[in-house]
């Protein structure tokens, strides 16, 4: 073998990357010429100089088209033929069929390596399963797994003898026992920071610190980093753990370390250091490493899946006794003998030499039907039936050319594969249906409802009336009457607009537009629970669940905008919480005693909530239903939190209100709250101030980044409004959220007269008239309130997404939702200078005047479609998930 060219979907930073350099490095010792060939996710950065050549940026993601998978397999077939590649060596995922393809086609060896359960997953459709699984395995001249635990998995699909286990290696020599005193007695955290790792990396901290350990320095970056930072800062811990970031230098951090945590090569490369070693699994710690310990978790590649998490003192015992028992250098000694990357690589050298070129197979039919498919055709080519159509139909054609018994097994699994893809648009289409039923029986029952509402506000309107004609005021007022009739009788009196705009505010807070999984609770249901059978069927489990989290009256279930308490209601059942939802008789729809809205969320109405002993009781800073008696007297059962989520202000709460809410402030301030959660900075800090930072915690708003992401909302039918005005503008800016007090009306006017070029697009319910305060123009169209399952759809028509907040407290205390549901839609956004919340996001376009505002938007629709600026907004989405928030709550309560 002289010349190699390796193909991964990626290279960034991370396990696989690290093995691809070891393998360009140890293969470039032995004379062989290596060559790579990524998708378009790579860090240059990590690459060794000894490489021969690179070629990025080839469309090998699962979003490719027919026509960029074609281009793809045709770009690695001319890597093949001019640096003379003798043999092609492929890494997950889908890389995996063009690189096979063009190897295939140009008759060049290849070898597949399988780097955990996850290579061998159905994550890509069925296309992707018959041609990796049935295809690419069975005629792949080497299959590389490198744990036990895959090599069994791949034993259903690879003939024994292609079938090779050659782990995960690193260089036992880089370093010398010289070289590896450390400095301060800190320790190493290797590891990407998403979503699935960060608990385990937290467990790790924690019990570091309980073990005297003096500091915890994390190397590595991710989307989670926020959410552990948090978590940590509740706990008490930020001083004790520091960021490093992303590094190249990680063998040189590791030298100056007194020891090593992670999971997989960095345990390899923890133990080459002779360092203590600790496995940091998914959910937390695993053990110190031993010999024992070390030959249970390689089985499956050092991930700590399916060892159990110990607890703080087995793990104080067993970090005692690493210390005093000379185990490190043990450990090395055994593990070098199986796991130095020399002899790895030269065994996998010597297995890839040994393959012969692909018989044609499949692959070759698959480079036909990327050729006829039409240029226009922009899906993603694995996902489209008609292309899995067109591959079996190719087939057949060729039936006389293969052997029977392949013929047939390529058949069947074909076969299927279309069976498969119809039955999920068969399901999705039945999904549809359902929802359209749905939707016509909640239209049905919408309507209903809003005439009982009707009815009781008619009701109360005429007793009112009554009681007022009967009153000595109405007799002596009567002359005032007239004069002042007398003087208005061209418009409607101030005195009668006042109590329509409130019954118009009334209607629109019982507007029953929906969330869409509040379609459950949108008629009365003869199954609802009752308080007895509720306990009998449900609490009755409660051992099952990590707590009960009773959310107090705040805002009903089912309304136009779904806000934060549904929000996190739902996140939190998601983290293994029972949830119970309370809502009043006055503003909810036919439900009477208990109902499941979504999975461990139950909504009601029932006051015997509040004999349940040992719960979290969250209490909202707007919730104006609840007096501080109703809530002293529930806490002796349970823990009160009490979200501080808004600055407490008439132009939110009404005037009315103003007093309880103080109340109720007054008293979680004063002691009456268990915790204070802050939704912004500078409601946080308030809080500090007054209850001090042990019982604070910081859970922002986030973003149902799912639920803004679904691909169907691309294929949602706008109202004709909408469309017939933006084919009016080049540009449009749009705003979606409350028209209320709080919206800088005077510069929003300025700003529309001064753009006539751009289309403003208004959409939400009408709180205290603010429908009258938009200006008349021709460039601005107001659309009302809209579903929010539908909502995104409207979004993605914008380009650019506008919140304009007047300055001011509000504006500085809010951390809007829609922020992040703007980055989850991948828009820039605008917003008014005074929203600290968003401004400290450099990624967020900002003015203080009409003429500032009209700059930032020209800068917006400037960023609009750069990718990497995309990119950005989206992780900025993933960071401040829902689920993220109540990952930080729960760790928070946990102090």
């Amino acid at each position: 073998m002289k010349s190699i060219l390796i193909v991964t979907q990626q290279f960034t930073v991370g396990g696989l990357e690290t093995h691809i350099r070891g393998e360009i490095e140890q293969l470039s010792a032995m004379g062989i010429d290596v060559h790579l060939a990524t998708g378009s996710l790579l860090d240059p950065s990590l690459l060794p100089p000894v490489l021969k050549s690179l070629t990025p940026g080839l469309a090998l993601e699962p979003s490719a088209s027919a026509q960029q998978a074609l281009a793809a397999i045709e770009q690695i077939r001319q890597l093949i033929r001019a640096h003379g590649i003798d043999r092609v060596h492929i890494h997950p995922f889908v890389s995996i069929i063009a690189a096979a393809a063009a190897a295939e086609l140009e008759q060049v060896p290849y070898a597949v390596t399988l780097h955990g359960p996850d290579s061998l997953g159905s994550h890509y459709g069925p296309t992707f399963d018959v041609l990796f699984k049935d295809v690419v395995l069975p005629n792949c001249g080497a299959v590389i797994a490198v744990s036990p635990e895959v090599r069994g998995l791949a034993a259903a699909y690879v003939h024994d003898a292609d079938l090779h286990y050659i782990p995960n290696a690193v260089s036992f020599q880089h370093l010398s026992l010289d070289d590896a005193t450390p400095r301060d007695g800190h320790w190493l955290v290797v590891s990407r920071l998403d979503e699935a790792k960060v608990p385990g990396i937290f467990d790790f901290c924690v019990k570091a610190k309980d073990s005297g350990v003096p500091q915890v320095r994390i190397v590595g970056d991710g989307p989670a980093r926020p959410a552990l930072a948090s978590w940590l800062q509740q706990r008490g811990l930020s001083d004790f753990v520091s960021f490093v970031g992303n590094s190249a230098e990680v063998r040189h951090l590791m030298a100056d370390a007194a020891g090593i945590a992670g999971m997989g090569r960095v345990l390899l490369e923890g133990i080459a250091a002779r360092k203590p070693v600790v496995l940091v699994g998914y959910d937390g710690v695993k053990g110190v490493l031993d010999q024992a310990l070390f030959d249970s978790a390689s089985h499956a590649n050092f991930s700590g899946r399916g060892l159990a998490t110990i607890d703080t003192e087995t793990f104080q015992e067993q970090f005692a006794r690493m210390l005093s028992c000379g185990e490190v250098e043990k450990l090395h000694f055994w593990a070098r003998r199986g796991f130095e990357e020399s002899a790895v690589w030269t065994a996998f050298a010597e297995r890839i030499a040994a393959t012969n070129p692909p018989q044609r197979s499949l692959l070759t039919d698959l480079h036909l039907c990327l050729q006829d498919t039409p240029a226009h055709e922009h899906a993603p080519y694995l996902d489209t039936f008609g292309f899995l159509r067109e591959l079996e139909n190719v087939r057949r054609q060729k039936q006389c050319q293969q052997p029977v018994s392949t013929i047939s097994l390529l058949e069947l699994h074909l076969q299927q594969a279309m069976h498969k893809q119809l039955v999920a648009e068969r399901d999705n289409h039945i999904v549809e249906l359902q929802q359209r039923l749905s939707e016509l029986q909640l239209n049905i029952n919408d309507g209903e409802m809003q005439i009982s509402q009707l009815q009781r506000l008619v009701s109360t309107y005429q007793r009112e009336i009554q009681n007022l004609h009967h009153s000595a005021s109405w007799r002596l007022t009567h002359p005032l009457r007239l004069s002042y009739a007398a003087v208005s009788r061209w418009g409607t009196p101030i005195f009668m607009r006042l109590p329509m705009r409130w019954r118009q505010m009334v209607l629109n807070k019982i507007n029953p537009s929906a969330h869409p999984v509040a379609s459950s609770t949108s008629s009365p249901s003869n199954n609802d629970l009752s308080w007895k059978t509720f306990s009998q069927l449900v609490l009755s489990q409660r051992d099952q669940y990590k707590g009960i989290f009773v959310q107090e009256p705040a805002i009903g279930w089912n309304v136009p905008l779904y806000q934060r308490p549904q929000h996190m209601a739902a996140a939190m059942a998601r983290q293994g919480y029972l949830v119970i939802y309370r809502i009043t008789d006055e503003m909810e729809d036919g439900i009477r005693g208990f109902r499941e809205v979504e999975k461990n969320v139950w909504v009601t109405n029932s006051d015997e909530v509040d004999t349940i002993d040992n719960v979290i009781r969250s209490l909202y800073s707007t919730a104006q239903l609840i007096s501080v008696k109703d809530i002293a007297k529930n806490g002796v059962r349970g823990k009160i939190v009490y979200e501080y989520i808004d600055h407490i202000d008439p132009e939110i709460s009404g005037d009315d209100s103003i007093q309880g809410l103080m109340a109720l402030k007054n008293f979680a301030f004063t002691g009456g709250a268990d915790y204070v959660v802050a939704s912004a900075q500078k409601l946080y800090d308030e809080a500090i101030a007054a209850v001090g930072a042990d019982k604070t915690i910081m859970v922002q708003n986030g973003v149902d980044v799912g639920h803004y992401r679904d691909p169907r909302h691309k294929t949602q039918v706008l109202p004709a409004s909408l469309t017939n005005f933006k084919k009016r503008f080049k540009h449009t800016v749009g705003y979606f959220g409350a028209l209320a007090p709080w919206l800088w009306y005077e510069t929003i006017a300025q700003l529309i007269s001064q753009r006539s070029d751009i289309g403003f697009v208004f959409i939400g319910p009408d709180y205290y008239g603010g429908i009258d305060k938009l200006p008349q123009a021709d460039n601005l169209v107001y659309l009302g309130a809209v579903d929010y399952k539908t909502l995104p759809a409207y979004g993605m028509s914008f380009d650019v997404c506008f919140i304009p907040f007047k300055p001011g407290d509000i504006a500085k205390t809010t951390s809007p939702l829609k922020l992040f549901e703007y980055f989850a839609l991948e828009k820039p956004v605008v917003v008014t200078s005074d929203m600290a919340e968003c401004v400290r996001y450099p990624e967020v376009f900002h003015g203080a005047s009409a003429q500032e505002l009209s700059l930032a938007i020209d800068n917006a629709i400037a960023t609009k479609d750069d990718p990497a600026f995309k990119q950005r907004l989206a992780d900025l989405a993933d960071q401040n998930s829902w689920d993220m928030r109540a990952a930080s709550l729960i760790a928070g309560l946990q102090n």
